[in-house]
């Protein structure tokens, strides 16, 4: 927020703080979500001509792609990146060493860039999930498998890095990317973790309780810096083992997830102290939906549903939405196609979400009623 109480932007911050260098002001939290939002840019154009750029030669190269190959997740990261290029602070970056893999024969989606300030530091940031249902189905793929193919790629691409890295890094990504991130870092070896000065996840989900009890996870989790917004549903995904932080949204529920929603005060996040009610509904009844289900029914359930949706022949989500009643009609008749093994499986585990819901509300009911007996 500033002095008048607006909240302020990542743009805002960009405004305020260009003409300062890394060695004026350090990197900061906001900076890497920055960072991590110029990961969602399709850069493939760029680094089919040459494997490094400036970022400020990136930018100019960039907009002079033809329209239909200037590629992002949404209009803002473009004009971010335009903000971005005439500054002393961020004009200078090197980016390099960019990777994009879209494999749906083994349901894979991956993107990495690294960006190096002069030759002090760089910043590994891993692409969020995209709008494709391949990189969505890899999302849920983590509810029963133990490692997903973009988490083995985010790891060999981080000691692939090292191997030629003479300074310390930083690893950060936003949604899966933040996922991704952690989950580098946790793997490496003890050396090499020495060299990871932080890792931000920034609203990503976490792993399997397994997963966090590991020495590797632990002997890095204090420096995991993970940062939510209040009604935060993606971020409370699976099991975490760090604290986190909550930052004000100026968005309302699932749209939260968008990171130009989040809030500053200043050069900072503005933070809050809770998650909301409804943050807290959603983490408990999809928690206790996942832990009572099998992994097997997990993925008997994942792998249904995303073959009835592929029956839309959509690749991506903008192409389920964009003619919603022809493709509701499609995924009604591939429901009614499923074995009836299937169809009664679908229906059970749904109907287990709902039993979730009633429970988790029951709870939190049975909480607030034993605090007003408290205070009386």
């Amino acid at each position: 927020m500033n002095e008048n109480g607006k909240p302020q932007s990542l743009f805002d911050y960009v405004m305020w703080r260009c003409d300062l260098s890394f060695n004026q002001d350090a990197f900061r939290d906001v900076d890497s979500l920055i960072l991590c939002c110029l990961a969602y840019l399709r850069l493939d154009p760029l680094f089919e001509i040459k494997p490094e750029w400036i970022l400020n030669e990136a930018a100019a190269a960039f907009f002079d792609l033809p329209t239909e190959k200037r590629q992002a997740r949404t209009e803002k990261d473009w004009l971010l990146l335009k903000e971005l290029a005439h500054t002393r602070r961020y004009g200078e970056l090197r980016l390099s060493d960019y990777v994009s893999v879209f494999n749906d024969k083994v349901q894979e989606q991956f993107a990495a860039l690294r960006f190096t300030y002069r030759n002090e530091w760089s910043c590994c940031v891993f692409r969020g999930t995209d709008n494709t249902l391949i990189g969505w189905k890899e999302d849920f793929n983590m509810t029963f498998m133990e490692v997903i193919p973009a988490q083995k790629r985010a790891l060999a691409y981080v000691q692939t890095i090292m191997k030629g890295c003479p300074y310390n890094l930083y690893l950060a990504g936003h949604s899966k990317g933040g996922n991704l991130a952690v989950y580098a870092a946790t793997h490496l070896d003890q050396e090499a973790q020495k060299h990871i000065l932080t890792v931000y996840n920034h609203d990503g989900p976490g792993f399997m309780k397994e997963a966090i009890t590991m020495p590797a996870y632990q002997a890095i989790v204090n420096r995991i810096e993970t940062y939510v917004p209040q009604s935060s549903v993606v971020g409370m995904l699976l099991e975490h083992e760090e604290s986190y932080h909550v930052i004000y949204s100026n968005q309302v529920s699932l749209w939260q997830h968008d990171p130009y929603s989040w809030c500053l005060k200043g050069p900072d996040f503005a933070l809050l102290e809770t998650r909301s009610t409804g943050s807290y509904f959603m983490d408990d009844t999809i928690r206790k939906w996942i832990e009572q289900l099998t992994m097997e029914q997990r993925a008997a359930f994942v792998d249904a549903a995303f073959e009835v949706l592929q029956a839309t022949k959509a690749v991506s989500l903008k192409e389920l939405n964009a003619n919603r009643m022809h493709n509701t009609a499609i995924i009604l008749k591939a429901v009614s196609q499923l074995d009836e093994e299937e169809r009664k499986m679908m229906v059970k585990t749904i109907l287990s979400l709902l039993d979730s819901a009633c429970r988790t509300a029951r709870d939190m009911w049975t909480e607030m009623e034993n605090r007003k007996e408290d205070c009386l």
